[in-house]
C-alpha cells in the first residue's frame, strides 16, 4: 500500500513492530489478545477500503479521528458518525481438545465464532432521513464497489444531523422556556400566598386586640372596687395594664402603614412549611 493514511499507516506500524517483539495484538472482533501476524488478505483489503474511504472525507473536509478501541470516527462541524470495517463473523462447531473433553463432560464440539472473507461497513449510529447504515460483501457487489455509495451516505447524513441537532436544541431551549416560566409563576404565586398569610397574620392579631378590649371592657364593669389588691396591684392597674397590652398587640394602633412594609419583606422563603 502505497502512501497509506496516517491511520492506515499508524496501524501497519505498530503490526510490524508488534512482529518483531513478539507481542501480542487485540483481536478485531473480541478484542482479546492474540500473537501478532502478517495481515490476511481480508485484513488487508480492509485496510484498502478505509484508507480510500478516509482520504475522500477529508477530501470533503470531514475529519476522521480513532475513538480509542480502533475504531473510527467522521466529523463534520459538532456531528460525529462513528464507523467500522470489519470481517464477517460465523458460528461453527470446533472439535474438543482432550484436555477441554474433561471439562464439558460428554460433548464433543465447542461453538465457536471465526471470521469470514466476508467484509461488513457498519454506522454505529442511527442516522437520519433512513440513511443506511450498513454494507456489505454479497450479490450486489464487494464493499469495494459500494464505497462510492458510502461516501455519499456519510456526507449526506452530515447535514440531515445537523439539521435534527439543531431542531431537538431549539425544542430543548423552548422547554427551558417554558418550564422556567412555569418555576416563575410558581413562585409568584408562592410569594403572593405567603404576603396573604402575613396579612391574615396582621388581621388576626388586631381581631384578638378587639376581642381583648370588648372583654376588658366588660371586665372593668364586672369589678366593683378597682381598688382590691391581686398579688399586690390594685385591679384598675391591672385593667390599665391589659389594656396597653391589647393596643400593643394591635397592629393598627402602632403603625397601620408598617404593615404593608412587613407584607413587603416577605419572601417566597419567610414560611418554611409551604
Amino acid at each position: 500500500m502505497s502512501d497509506p493514511h496516517p491511520i492506515i499507516a499508524g496501524w501497519l506500524a505498530d503490526r510490524k513492530e508488534a512482529i518483531a517483539k513478539g507481542r501480542s495484538v487485540a483481536d478485531i472482533w473480541a478484542n482479546r489478545p492474540v500473537p501478532a501476524a502478517p495481515f490476511t488478505p481480508t485484513e488487508r483489503r480492509r485496510l484498502r477500503v478505509l484508507d480510500a474511504l478516509l482520504k475522500a472525507l477529508e477530501a470533503a473536509q470531514v475529519v476522521v479521528t480513532e475513538n480509542g478501541r480502533r475504531g473510527l470516527v467522521a466529523r463534520c462541524g459538532r456531528d460525529e458518525i462513528e464507523f467500522q470495517v470489519k470481517p464477517k463473523l460465523k458460528e461453527v462447531r470446533q472439535p474438543l481438545t482432550p484436555e477441554e473433553r474433561r471439562w464439558y463432560a460428554g460433548k464433543e464440539y465447542r461453538r465457536e465464532l471465526v471470521e469470514t472473507d466476508t467484509l461488513v461497513f457498519e454506522v454505529k449510529r442511527w442516522l437520519p432521513g433512513d440513511l443506511p447504515h450498513k454494507w456489505q460483501d454479497g450479490r450486489k457487489g464487494t464493499i469495494e464497489t459500494m464505497a462510492g455509495d458510502i461516501l455519499v451516505t456519510l456526507l449526506a447524513a452530515f447535514p440531515l444531523m445537523a439539521m435534527a441537532r439543531e431542531r431537538a436544541e431549539e425544542r430543548e431551549r423552548l422547554r427551558q422556556i417554558e418550564e422556567r416560566r412555569r418555576y416563575e409563576l410558581q413562585q409568584q404565586r408562592k410569594l403572593e400566598e405567603n404576603r396573604f398569610r402575613r396579612l391574615l397574620e396582621h388581621a388576626g392579631k388586631w381581631r384578638e386586640a378587639e376581642l381583648a378590649r370588648d372583654f376588658l371592657g366588660a371586665l372593668r364593669a364586672a369589678i366593683p372596687d378597682s381598688t382590691s389588691l391581686i398579688d399586690g396591684k390594685p385591679a384598675g392597674e391591672w385593667l390599665e395594664w391589659a389594656e396597653a397590652r391589647a393596643s400593643l398587640h394591635d397592629p393598627l394602633q402602632s403603625d397601620p402603614l408598617g404593615i404593608f412594609e412587613t407584607i413587603a419583606k416577605v419572601t417566597n422563603w419567610t414560611y418554611r412549611d409551604t
